[in-house]
């Protein structure tokens, strides 16, 4: 059997698609988790038993890893700005003990700070149960188990799952993350969620600060440089100390199994340029980018 992975480097200047015994490809300064080549390269040798893999090489060269469920679960994979988020996470040495992957697309945060010896207590939370069921695949993946152990040997998941690990209490919780008991003490809040202007509902870092604030937590989210003018107002707003801990400018891309998908219209473009729309010009494709942040909210 012939297994695909597609790896991004730790410094996310490059992503290397290789089998178990051969490197087939090196993308340069990837744009996304899976780039068009290197789903390209798995599409090759697609047969029956192949399996494509995602991962992320970690700050310590420790490679977090993960299993691609294209049948059952197509657009729950790791992406980029996830990534993005555990090189920040590790690159400021912040002091996980307790911390919350909440709306994490498959639970990529928690599962890379799995691995991590300092950790005692994680959290992924979702409203979304085909997250929840990812997230428990790719922990069992990842502590050396079958990958459908936690999944498995859960029931039926209705306000959560928990189990321990090498001292280490995993919880998930299909629920919303104000749902907590009040006694749960969490130190950190992750969110990778994606909210772009126009988009519906609230922007994740509004609910979760309001968690984190009313339990003395701080939570670290990625967002885009279109909303910067908003995370400015909600920081004022939830009497937050906001502060912007790394950005980096990328095409607006979607990742997705299938490789990179672009998302703008002229509409879009018109409406974006308002809050800071980067425009590469028609001969560029794709033609337009912004910035991704970390961002920080304390109190």
């Amino acid at each position: 059997m012939v297994d695909v992975i597609a790896v991004t480097s730790n410094d996310l200047s490059f992503q290397m698609v290789s089998t178990s015994n051969k490197e087939l490809v090196r993308v340069h300064e990837p744009d996304v988790s899976l780039e068009d080549c290197a789903f390209d390269e798995f599409e090759k040798l697609k047969k029956r038993g192949v399996k494509l893999y995602l991962g992320y090489e970690g700050v310590d060269s420790k490679h977090t890893v993960v299993p691609i469920d294209r049948k059952n679960n197509p657009n729950i994979i790791p992406r980029w700005n996830q990534y993005f988020l555990a090189k920040t996470i590790e690159e400021f040495k912040l002091p996980l003990e307790s911390i919350a992957d909440v709306y994490g697309n498959g639970g990529f945060i928690g599962t890379h700070f799995l691995m991590k010896d300092r950790l005692k207590r994680l959290f992924i939370i979702d409203e979304n149960q085909f997250t929840i069921d990812m997230a428990m695949r790719w922990a069992g993946y990842h502590i050396e188990c079958d990958q459908n152990f936690v999944l498995n040997n859960s029931e039926k998941l209705k306000k959560g799952h928990e189990f321990e690990f090498n001292n280490r209490r995993i919880v998930f919780s299909y629920q919303s993350p104000h749902a907590l008991p009040n006694n749960v003490k969490i130190q950190f809040y992750f969110t990778s969620a994606q909210y772009l202007p126009g988009d519906a509902g609230l922007p994740p870092w509004i609910e979760l600060g309001k968690v984190a604030r009313k339990r003395n937590g701080t939570l670290v989210f990625v967002y885009s440089s279109l909303c910067d003018k908003m995370v400015r107002n909600d920081a004022k707003d939830l009497k937050a100390i906001h502060s912007v801990l790394a950005s980096r400018e990328k095409p607006i891309l979607m990742d997705t199994i299938y490789g990179p998908k672009e998302i703008m219209n002229p509409a879009k473009a018109k409406e974006w340029k308002k809050h800071g729309l980067i425009d590469y010009g028609k001969r560029v494709k794709p033609q337009y980018g912004h910035e991704w942040r970390v961002g920080m909210f304390e109190w």
